[in-house]
């Protein structure tokens, strides 16, 4: 950050040396003392200080704030967009020897990049009125992210509807030049309740000019008459979630499989997230969280509706894809083949963005190491897995038996016989509830080679009713394991040359949610070392969750 014009308020240029040099020198108004003994009681009654209390405070200016609460709360963070501030401020923190007040050069829009969160009490006292509300609503919204659970937000500001800023607004060459927005409490308070806030008091601090702030302590509830906003709000019972929806596997919308995308899930805990995935129902919803490993772009936090799982596939490339359209991955890349690395639930995982025209329309996943169970032989499981499928036991295939196969989530792979048995098959949801606990798996994929397309596709579907899930229109997470099931069982479709054996899965065919996804499975030495899926995505919907 710099003192720049533009980079946190259309006048940044006022706030340079020269801004603190005049701002603060000696005069009767700033050391007015009625001032600061109202300004000071109006911070204690909406801050509620505390020897435990973590307080940051956005536009931190020389520390006048900070210095005062230091003797009153456990930590101060102050920040500040203009250099000179926080240079001066440090100074005079190291120069009156206060250990727990701390100043940083950080954007008011963006409260998650101060040090130190989260905070018991964001502060912004005497900030408001030099923040046009682009500004003023993402800081709004960025401080409810930072606030730790029952923290609150307090602010003092001047009330436009004061006779005293009233005459500065009507007088040219009156009204500071800093003060470029300084708004009527109304405002104000629907700016803070637009933000997901609830209003927990709300008063007004007298003017500091002895005859006329008695007349204001004398008819508080006159506007012209409330000279400071003051104000303390909670977090609202509900909070304003934005997400995102896609169809995944598929280049065409109505098909493929469902997803929804939170981009920014800071300030969800695990349990709201989990109450939005049962809410929306899909197979998979995903929520984006920043990477705790700096090496990622993100971390990608994914839950069925009865849980939470490490990663699946669909929900990683159509999360790619909405954050690539978001400018947040790839924004001002090339078009071409990108890598990126993100984070799941057993740690990095590599990914390639495509990009086309200037947008990225597909993503191929690099998946975890495959790992493998020994084959199950025994008629007596095979004909519960049979059972489990709706499907009679000569239905199963006669050479290749069903395996637990994964690269980060474990599936029963089950070949069956045609294309015709894995259309027929009807989930007995009570013993593929008892297969999937058995056997340790997350679900049931059962594949037939489809004999119809010069033997480089596979005919799929997912059963997974432990997981919440029902049946599912395409899993990525599963297309991976039966390309390594396959390379196991030599009976990659199409074969292995060079080390690769590419194939395609149609899945979701049945559900009326066509989908496909592409596979390549690496072999050396006759064993499978790694797998890939491709896919691509259709955005949908955007809109907000209350939470």
């Amino acid at each position: 950050m710099t003192d720049a014009p533009g980079k946190f308020a259309p006048n940044a240029e006022v706030y340079g040396p020269g801004y603190y040099d005049r701002m603060y020198r000696r005069h009767w108004f700033l050391r007015n003392r009625r001032k600061y003994e109202e300004r000071d009681a109006a911070l204690v009654r909406i801050i509620r200080p505390s020897a435990s209390l973590r307080v940051l405070e956005v536009g931190s200016a020389r520390g006048d704030t900070a210095f005062f609460l230091a003797s009153r709360v456990a930590e101060v963070v102050g920040i500040d967009a203009a250099r000179a501030a926080v240079v001066a401020s440090r100074e005079q923190a190291a120069a009156r020897g206060l250990l727990n007040v701390r100043f940083e050069e950080a954007d008011a829009r963006d409260l998650a990049a101060a040090p130190g969160g989260p905070f018991d009490v964001v502060l912004l006292a005497d900030f408001v009125e030099h923040v046009l509300d682009d500004v003023l609503a993402a800081c709004l919204e960025s401080a409810r992210r930072v606030l730790a659970p029952g923290g609150a937000l307090a602010i003092y500001t001047p009330n436009r509807d004061h006779w005293a800023e009233r005459i500065k607004a009507a007088v040219p060459g009156l009204q500071q030049e800093d003060h470029i927005a300084v708004r009527p409490a109304a405002r104000v308070v629907a700016l803070v309740e637009e933000a997901g806030f609830c209003v927990d008091d709300l008063f007004f601090s007298a003017s500091p000019y002895p005859l006329l702030g008695a007349l204001d302590r004398a008819l508080p509830m006159v506007g012209l008459c409330r000279f400071r906003t003051c104000l303390r709000a909670v977090t609202s019972l509900f909070m304003k979630v934005s997400f995102v929806t896609c169809d995944v596997f598929t280049d065409r919308p109505f098909a493929g499989n469902p997803l929804l995308v939170v981009p920014d899930a800071r300030g969800l805990t695990a349990a709201q997230m989990q109450s939005v995935a049962r809410e929306i129902n899909y197979s998979e919803s995903t929520f984006v969280l920043p990477a705790r490993d700096p090496a990622c772009a993100y971390w990608q936090r994914t839950f069925v509706p009865v849980k939470e799982i490490p990663y699946a596939g669909h929900p990683t490339v159509g999360t790619a894809i909405v954050m690539a359209a978001l400018g947040k991955v790839a924004g001002g890349a090339p078009d071409g083949t990108h890598p990126v690395m993100i984070e799941v639930g057993f740690g990095p995982l590599r990914l390639e963005l495509l990009k086309t025209d200037g947008r990225v329309s597909r993503v191929r996943m690099e998946q975890g190491r495959p790992e493998w169970k020994a084959p199950v032989t025994g008629d007596d499981v095979k004909g519960q897995i049979a059972a489990a499928l709706g499907v009679p036991f000569d239905a199963l295939h006669p050479v290749l038996p069903p395996q637990a196969v994964g690269t980060g989530n474990t599936f029963l792979m089950v070949p069956l016989a045609s294309v015709e048995a894995v259309s027929a098959a009807l989930a007995d949801t009570r013993m593929l509830n008892h297969v999937e606990k058995e056997l340790g798996v997350l679900g049931l994929f059962f594949f037939a080679f489809d004999e119809t397309s010069a033997g480089v596709r596979l005919r799929a579907r997912m059963f997974a009713p432990g997981a919440g899930v029902p049946e599912d229109p395409a899993t990525g997470s599963a297309a991976g394991p039966v390309g390594v099931y396959l390379a196991l069982h030599g009976a990659v479709p199409g074969g292995v040359a060079g080390g690769r054996g590419r194939f395609t899965i149609d899945q979701g065919v049945e559900m009326g949610r066509p989908s496909e996804l592409n596979v390549t499975v690496l072999v050396a030495g006759g064993r499978p070392t790694g797998v890939r899926v491709e896919g691509s995505a259709v955005l949908m919907m955007r809109g907000e969750l209350e939470v």
